[in-house]
């Protein structure tokens, strides 16, 4: 599959499951797309990636802070239209509030589940707090 193709499917798949989001497009200069979704408050972004014909997600806040991203591949996908159905999946359970997102002062905003013992320690030395993405 070429970069334009994976482009096109992926953002004509994102309208389809979510016609009310509203969303902007960046077009990179190595011809993939990020499609971003700002929350409520836009204290939170979600950027949805197709960057090297790969899916991937990442969370921006205003102070830069927030690192956190993951690749559709570490979901046991088959294949890119496989990602695509996969992150779409991701996304509705992030916007329509039935995966909380996290944040403490060091990591800033990431996913929950699945946190590795770094994320562990700093989770018990850091104040997590937990949020819809309503609330961002």
């Amino acid at each position: 599959m070429t970069q334009e193709v994976l482009n096109c499917f992926f953002l004509n798949e994102f309208q389809k499951t979510f016609p009310e989001i509203r969303c902007q497009l960046k077009n990179n200069t190595d011809g993939s797309l990020d499609l971003i979704v700002n929350s409520p408050t836009e204290r939170l972004t979600v950027i949805l990636s197709t960057e090297n014909l790969e899916l991937s997600i990442y969370f921006e806040d205003s102070t830069k802070l927030s690192e956190w991203h993951s690749h559709m591949s570490l979901y046991g996908t088959k294949d890119q239209f496989h990602e695509v159905k996969v992150l779409l999946e991701l996304l509705a359970k992030i916007l329509y509030t039935e995966k909380c997102i996290m944040f403490n002062e060091v990591e800033g905003y990431f996913l929950s589940g699945g946190l590795n013992p770094e994320q562990e320690r700093n989770n018990k030395e850091n104040k997590v707090r937990l949020y819809s993405w309503l609330e961002l």
